[in-house]
């Protein structure tokens, strides 16, 4: 009795108050995101439309790839022109791209580079982006230093105003980088969704939510815009070469010359997903071992947060009922105090994304969502769960698959692929 009065009582207490603590943080940065999507887009700098190049790599077939390219090529900007970058002529993507932009003959120029396969100390996508800069330079309209140059992934659907709200920011010379984030939407299949799915959305709603949040912004490449004089002086196309992530080393690269990753909520972009529970830990784990080798406090972070979250649950559980029965009555009622504190925490959480969903996307994607915002609403202890397991994954070892390509990471810039023989 004394021993659990002296050793497990305290730490029990303390773990439980950290637990309430988490709860209510995340709920005040919910609501902070909730409120900055809903108010109106910024017109400070309405007026900069300066002329930018977007650039896109393809590789296969995504979810939504028409619709994608169409609202590239639909998009409210005056002045832009679309540099659209395949491995070869017969990545699947390519006929597709063709079909897409010979619907618009009155759109903005679109220009299809064939990148060629990536050396193998690069990863294919950087590699497509390194091979759209030195298309820029050697064979279109080369960048101007008043240029804007905009990165898109092929699987996201912006919404008209995507590419105006992006630039903007950028006349302030604060700003190094401005970028949006992805809300991953799951296909339906016999009006449900997969399970795989579900996960991927809940677990990216969170991070999407944090994304803004001072040091802890990302850049994140599907939605990102960077004038062109930074990119030519801080020596964007160098931090490329050898790297597998474009995210991290555009953040890096803002960070190392004292500018802002300016986070534009109103450039969140949907981005349609349909995974197993198979496919789901490889893109899990895709994601965190990537962050695990760019970012190592990050991924130390969400590793603890997750796993202080379970443990605080087991603990919740556990230490209240051999509290109850060892007549500690005062902490058994805060256990079920915490329990109750923490679940009224997360349905408060879960609506306050629901409605920054309706915000952003509209009604008739909140609808479409609502498989989706039930897990997120009742499941957090499972979805917990399984974002922890993704995590821990990231830490079995350095090699991963992406589109294929087999890949080991060894560091930054220190990245060996293979591929399979065919």
């Amino acid at each position: 009795m004394d021993f659990l009065r002296i050793w497990l009582l305290p730490p029990l207490i303390a773990l439980l108050f950290a637990w309430c603590a988490q709860a209510v943080l995340v709920v005040i940065q919910a609501g902070k995101f909730m409120r900055r999507v809903q108010q109106p887009a910024s017109t400070r700098y309405q007026a900069y439309r300066p002329p930018v190049t977007l650039i896109v790599p393809f590789k296969g077939f995504d979810h939504d790839l028409k619709r994608g390219i169409r609202a590239l090529l639909t998009l409210e900007y005056p002045q832009y022109r679309v540099i659209a970058v395949i491995e070869s002529e017969d990545d699947p993507a390519h006929q597709v791209l063709r079909e897409t932009v010979a619907e618009f003959p009155v759109g903005p120029t679109v220009e299809i580079v064939v990148a060629g396969l990536a050396p193998n100390h690069t990863g294919q996508k950087v590699h497509n982006q390194l091979a759209a800069f030195e298309h820029l330079e050697g064979h279109a309209r080369p960048l101007e230093n008043t240029d804007v140059v905009v990165f898109a992934d092929s699987d996201a659907v912006p919404h008209a105003r995507w590419m105006a709200q992006l630039v903007e920011p950028l006349m302030n010379d604060k700003n190094g980088v401005t970028t949006g984030y992805r809300w991953l939407i799951p296909q339906l299949r016999a009006q449900r969704p997969r399970w795989g799915s579900v996960f991927a959305s809940v677990i990216n709603s969170g991070v999407a939510t944090f994304i803004g949040h001072g040091s802890l912004t990302q850049a994140w490449g599907g939605s990102m815009a960077i004038r062109a004089d930074f990119l030519r002086q801080a020596g964007l196309a160098d931090r490329f070469r050898g790297a597998l992530s474009d995210d991290y080393q555009i953040t890096r690269l803002c960070h190392d010359h004292e500018r802002r990753v300016h986070f534009i909520h109103h450039c969140l972009v949907p981005s349609g997903i349909d995974l197993t529970l198979g496919d789901l830990f490889e893109f899990g784990r895709r994601q965190y071992l990537i962050t695990r080798v760019h970012d190592t406090k990050l991924y130390a972070m969400a590793l603890a947060l997750s796993g202080g979250y379970l443990l605080a649950v087991g603990a919740a559980w556990i230490g209240g009922a051999v509290a109850w029965c060892t007549g500690h009555l005062g902490i058994a009622a805060f256990a079920v105090f915490a329990l109750v504190f923490v679940g009224v925490a997360n349905q408060y959480r879960a609506t306050l994304r629901h409605r920054a969903v309706r915000a952003a996307f509209g009604p008739t994607m909140a609808h479409h969502l609502r498989h989706t915002m039930m897990v997120d609403r009742f499941g957090t202890t499972l979805v917990s769960a399984v974002n922890f397991l993704l995590l821990l994954s990231a830490l079995s070892s350095r090699r991963m698959t992406w589109r294929g390509i087999d890949y080991v990471l060894k560091g930054p810039q220190d990245v060996h692929a293979s591929r399979p023989a065919t």
